[in-house]
């Protein structure tokens, strides 16, 4: 019975030793499903040893280790031996993108995550920064890849906010005046002409009354010529001075140039450079037509006024209105000032 069992025991130990044995020197084949990233060739590795393999690379992904199994519920181990052939398969995790936005000065805006490969199309998004209007978006901070329209996502994106610097001039009218404090019925052109020449530092010895003084009249009713009509009541005459007249006497105190008929965006030239331009008109603005003269054609309710400021950002001008109209100083916007002012473009510029 002890020799039966003791035999037994030998031919166990026998039989195990040899199957062992026999796996040595064997190779196996592992194979790897990347699933989706860059293709690794099958490894060949003796029986027992481990395998030493790099990470595959899937753009858009985040490589997040090798299983044995395809539901990937079996993590493989680096340590882990090759006992027979064997597929690994990859896992994966999509990486997340980030939308950032450089306002450029302006509030600032949260940043969009998205994930990989998934399209971006710029939200409607109110921007605004004090003395400036937006251009756009850009992808560059030279600005010459503007954002023209939704995209994939494949990488972080800056967007870069361009800006243009909006053009703002007020120009300092020291004494605003208001002829009917000097019970003045006519002669808007006077006022205008004594407040543009003061705000560019000339005739500053004189008041309204002392400048209405040397109001060049005109010798033959002709507002080309001189002031036509009566300056404290109104009279059948058109009770005006024009341009051309306006600049001459004008020179006599500082530079008056007429620039009647001009672009009106050379008025807005002019005001940034701080010239005062003394304008001819309607009051307040009002509906105004042509109205023909044996001189010529002039306008219906004219008043003349200086344009003494211009804000972009409005697209306006501001006005001093010797009338006295909104105590005298106003803003107007462009086309409204437009429309009324091209009935008879008259111009002067003071500098």
């Amino acid at each position: 019975m002890h020799r039966l069992l003791k035999l037994f025991l030998i031919i166990s130990v026998a039989v195990i030793t040899g199957c062992s044995d026999s796996k040595k020197g064997t190779v196996c084949s592992v194979s790897f499903d990347t699933r989706g990233g860059e293709a690794i060739p099958a490894a060949s590795v003796e029986y027992g040893q481990t395998l030493e393999v790099e990470d595959p690379v899937r753009e858009g992904y985040t490589f997040d280790g090798w299983y044995s199994s395809p539901d990937l519920s079996a993590k493989w181990n680096k340590d882990d031996k090759v006992t027979e052939d064997t597929v690994l398969y990859a896992s994966w995790t999509k990486q997340t993108k980030t939308i950032s936005f450089d306002t450029g000065g302006a509030d600032p805006l949260e940043s969009v995550t998205l994930p990989y490969g998934s399209v971006f199309a710029m939200p409607s998004m109110s921007l605004a920064r004090e003395g400036y209007s937006f251009q756009g978006w850009f992808y560059d901070t030279a600005y010459q890849e503007p954002y023209s329209g939704s995209f994939e996502v494949t990488e972080d994106v800056t967007f870069h906010a361009l800006w243009k610097e909006l053009n703002y001039n007020e120009i300092k009218i020291m004494n605003l005046i208001s002829q009917n404090d000097y019970g003045v019925v006519n002669g808007t052109e006077a006022a205008s002409l004594l407040m543009a020449l003061q705000a560019s530092g000339h005739a500053l010895d004189y008041d309204f009354p002392s400048f209405l003084k040397n109001i060049p009249y005109s010798y033959d009713g002709n507002p080309e010529h001189g002031f036509a009509g009566d300056l404290w009541a109104d009279s059948d005459q058109i009770d005006a001075i024009l341009p051309s007249a306006l600049a001459e006497w004008g020179n006599n105190y500082g530079n008056a140039e007429d620039i009647s008929g001009c672009d009106p965006e050379e008025l807005i030239e002019k005001v940034m450079a701080s010239h005062p331009v003394i304008v001819w008109v309607s009051g307040r603005f009002q509906t105004t037509q042509p109205a023909k003269f044996p001189w010529g054609t002039y306008r219906t309710n004219p008043c003349v006024m200086v344009l003494c400021g211009y804000d972009e950002g409005n697209n306006s001008f501001l006005v001093a209105d010797p009338t006295g109209y909104q105590e005298g100083q106003y803003w107007i916007g462009f086309q409204q000032f437009k429309n009324v002012w091209s009935i008879y473009p008259g111009a002067v510029e003071i500098y």
